[in-house]
């Protein structure tokens, strides 16, 4: 019983009644294919996401205060370095509103463009 094999096309006969691939290279091969057209999609939404992460992370780092979960930017500071605040993981509910959250840091739009960070927990 001859298979075709889905990443080249070619014929071949199965070694095993469960093979899908000539050989085990075309396997690796079309799943690598698959996955990468895969990553290339949220790619759009992953890399903005990491930067901001990046970015809070290197701000409450820097900051020498000790035992500090909590810092207030101001939302020109933040544009400056490049915090893309179209761009949140999820929400979270914090004083009885649903604000934006990113990883496990809170973002709180105060007023006078002041942002507060709350980091929520250590990943």
């Amino acid at each position: 019983m001859l298979k075709t094999d889905p990443y080249t096309s070619e014929e071949f006969i199965p070694l095993r009644c469960n093979q899908r691939f000539a050989k085990s290279k075309n396997r690796i091969a079309y799943h690598n294919l698959i996955n990468n057209e895969f990553r290339k999609k949220i790619e759009v939404i992953n890399k903005p996401l990491i930067k901001n992460l990046k970015i809070l992370d290197e701000l409450f780092l820097s900051d020498k205060r000790t035992n500090n979960n909590s810092l207030i930017f101001h939302k020109e500071f933040l544009l400056g370095r490049n915090y893309d605040f179209t761009k949140h993981t999820h929400y979270d509910s914090y004083e009885g509103k649903n604000r934006t959250a990113c990883y496990n840091y809170l973002i709180i739009h105060m007023e006078n463009e002041k942002i507060k960070i709350i980091k929520t927990c250590e990943l």
